[in-house]
């Protein structure tokens, strides 16, 4: 959108003025703290820039990349009489900026980088949008509102996750979206390199980890998880590369935390030096997506020389103070027949309890081992909360996916944690209930409004445990996500929100506030020729927001509805007829571990019958994660409002349990009787493995069909 007289920032800015000035707030994402806006407009047209001479050279570049970006943008070279100026202020905290603009000046100050680079990015968003790359048409007011502003964030670790393990993107790429978080003040970017897919930095002192781990003969097509492309895959990052864009990322105030993740997601690993796996293999990199069984070796010396060679250069490329290492997701049955394995758990005296098993602990040697190797080299590391399953060092950093509880078990035993949970902050799943007309993506569905209504802070949680929650960080991760417009699609607008949910206060959050200021990024997206989802403009979000999916037996009049919205789910996405005797077309689904936030997905069926029996068909493919429940509580209720437990619905072992993975459970009623609802709610599921992503979970629910005789 070009703009011929005033930007529609701008305008709406001034709507926000009187006589005397006012506290409001300004099409800025995310909205600063403090927003004093008074008469009058700072012309940018007619400024000359000033900068401190007690400014750092980093700084005082990144001032003279704005000053040279509004001349390019707007044409104008000269000076005039108004003054931009660029002020060091040791007062302010490392990430405050401050910035005070009346009809003759505009100053911003900031005591850091950072500080700095938030300033500009506030001002950035104010000015035209030709701003950030053009052209600007003749006649294009170069202005912003006379105003104070004094911002700093909430939350000190601000990060995006971006797998690269899975599918790979260049270092142009990379770049562009380290441009996109430094657009949106975010400070992190953990950088996924190693997985069981593909092993994407050049070691120097152990070549094959590229020569091989870094290519798989193809990749699996779609969701079928027996197929292959038969394309080989692969690239990585060499170190020259890695330095530039460490250095292109510290310009922008973003640390890069690289992630090498182990002792699972290792089967890249073993396939480049198999001597390192527990059978010698051979092994090849994974062309499908999911956990391999096989992992490194914990029981083997040769494993922690290699580790310890992977850090050793890994630290001399990453000046981040933190190192992710993984933790997450790590298979054990293979450490359980590993006689290197198995001896030094004994060497260990690592036994079973009635917490976890000893391999559990055994994960929790490695992770310690290669913590006392990078803490000897200054760096502290982080990992997935799986790293809770043993005894990890307090000193250990959790990120919390699986939900909330990680982060907080980890907070309550006095260790820092950032909260990541899947089912507000994976930017892999869907933005759309409309699944067929949006990218393939993993599952689940996470639309705008649920992003921005995260709150990362439990009201359980005293403030000293709120005080090791350092952050919030979204993740993408690509298995379904082959081209970089794929990323920024599955980003954009995401990313919006989730700049308020780390840098807002809660009081100063405002979902209608933030759906206007969208309409002023969506015209800086389009400048920028970036791929964005449309939900939140087009309606589309709105419309799936508005009532939770039913369906209706048009015969019997019957219908069931959900009680519970379905946060997301694996495999079928769609409402269904659950009450029309076919099977295994379609399904209502909770999935995404539902428990860890939120409650199950509970069904309701409209009745006014008599019955004796309850069958409800749940899916069960454990081969995609979907595993059934181990009963299901069935209740009755005359108003729909109030209801009386019947019993449990337990699972039939004569019943159905087919080839389609389809498990039948049944109630019997001992007196049948009159109902007009019956609710039927999961209450338990499978003991699970540990690394597996439900472990813990309350329930899963996916039900194909319900018959009620």
């Amino acid at each position: 959108m070009i703009f011929r007289k005033k930007s529609l920032s701008i305008l709406l800015c001034a709507a926000l003025l009187s006589a005397c000035g006012n506290t409001g707030s300004i099409q800025v994402i995310p909205q600063p703290a403090e927003v004093s806006l008074h008469r009058g407009e700072f012309d940018f047209s007619k400024a000359r820039f000033a900068y401190d001479s007690s400014m750092d050279e980093a700084s005082l570049n990144y001032a003279k990349g704005f000053e040279r970006c509004f001349r390019q943008a707007s044409g104008i070279a000269g000076e005039g009489e108004n003054e931009v100026r660029f002020i060091y202020d040791i007062s302010l905290p490392c990430e405050a900026y401050e910035i005070s603009s009346t009809r003759s000046s505009l100053e911003m100050r900031a005591s850091s980088l950072n500080g700095f680079v938030y300033a500009v990015q506030t001002l950035k968003q104010l000015l035209p949008a030709a701003i950030w790359g053009g052209p600007a048409e003749d006649g294009t007011e170069w202005t912003v509102p006379a105003m104070e502003i004094s911002d700093s964030p909430r939350f000190s670790y601000r990060g995006l996750h971006l797998d690269c393990s899975r599918h790979m993107f260049s270092v142009e790429e990379i770049c562009s979206l380290l441009d996109l978080m430094e657009m949106h003040k975010l400070n992190r970017f953990h950088w996924h390199l190693t997985d069981d897919q593909g092993w994407r930095i050049e070691i120097k002192s152990h070549p094959r980890l590229t020569q091989v781990g870094a290519w798989r003969d193809g990749t699996m097509v779609g969701k079928d998880f027996g197929s292959n492309d038969g394309v080989r895959y692969g690239g990585y990052y060499t170190q020259e590369e890695l330095h530039y864009v460490v250095e292109y990322a510290a310009a922008r105030g973003i640390t890069i935390v690289p992630e090498i993740d182990l002792p699972g997601h290792t089967q890249a690993v073993i396939a480049a030096y198999p001597e390192l796996g527990c059978n010698g293999g051979p092994f090849e990199v994974l062309t499908k997506w999911g956990v391999s069984d096989d992992v490194i070796c914990a029981g083997n010396d040769k494993v922690f020389e290699l580790l310890e060679d992977v850090f050793g250069e890994l630290i001399d490329i990453f000046p981040s103070e933190y190192i992710h290492i993984g933790g997450d997701e790590c298979p054990k049955t293979i450490w359980k027949k590993c006689p290197k394995c198995q001896a030094r758990i004994k060497a260990l005296g690592l036994k079973d309890d009635e917490h976890f098993k000893a391999e559990d602990y055994l994960q929790s040697y490695v992770m310690n081992r290669v913590e006392s190797f990078l803490n000897d080299h200054g760096r502290r590391i982080i990992g997935w909360d799986e790293i809770l399953e043993g005894n990890i060092s307090e000193s250990a950093t959790v990120m919390s996916w699986r939900g909330a509880a990680g982060g907080i078990k980890a907070a309550q035993s006095g260790r820092n944690a950032i909260m990541t949970p899947n089912i507000f902050c994976y930017f892999d799943y869907y933005q759309s209930r409309d699944q067929e007309n949006e990218p393939l993506a993993i599952g689940g569905y996470l639309p705008v409004n649920r992003v921005y209504s995260y709150e990362p802070f439990d009201e359980q949680m005293s403030p000293e445990e709120c005080s090791h929650i350092l952050g919030v960080q979204a993740n993408v991760w690509t298995e379904y996500i082959t081209e970089f417009k794929g990323v920024e699609y599955m980003i954009l607008p995401r990313l919006d929100a989730l700049s308020e949910v780390q840098w807002c206060k809660p009081e100063n959050k405002d979902f209608e506030r933030f759906r206007a200021s969208l309409a002023n990024m969506r015209n800086i997206y389009d400048v920028l020729s970036v791929n964005y989802a449309t939900h939140i403009f087009d309606g589309r979000m709105d419309e799936e927001q508005r009532a939770l999916p039913s369906v209706t037996h048009k015969a019997l009049g019957k219908k069931a509805v959900l009680l519970s919205e379905p946060h997301s789910s694996y495999r079928f996405h769609a409402p269904a007829e659950l009450l029309d005797g076919k099977r295994g077309d379609k399904t209502f689904s909770s999935g995404a571990w539902i428990g860890f936030e939120g409650e199950p997905l509970v069904l309701a069926v409209q009745l006014n019958k008599r019955v004796d029996s309850v069958t409800i068909e749940c899916l069960s493919d454990k081969g995609n994660y979907i595993f059934a429940p181990v009963s299901m509580k069935v209740s009755a209720s005359e108003d729909g409002e109030h209801y009386t437990e019947l019993g449990h619905l337990e699972f039939a072992a004569e019943g159905p349990d087919d080839t389609d993975g389809i498990k039948s459970y049944t109630l019997t009623l001992d007196e049948p009787c009159k109902v007009k609802w019956l609710k039927i709610e999961a209450a338990t599921i499978d003991a699970l493995p540990a690394w597996h992503p439900g472990a813990g979970a309350k329930a899963f629910l996916f039900v194909d069909e319900v018959i009620v005789n």
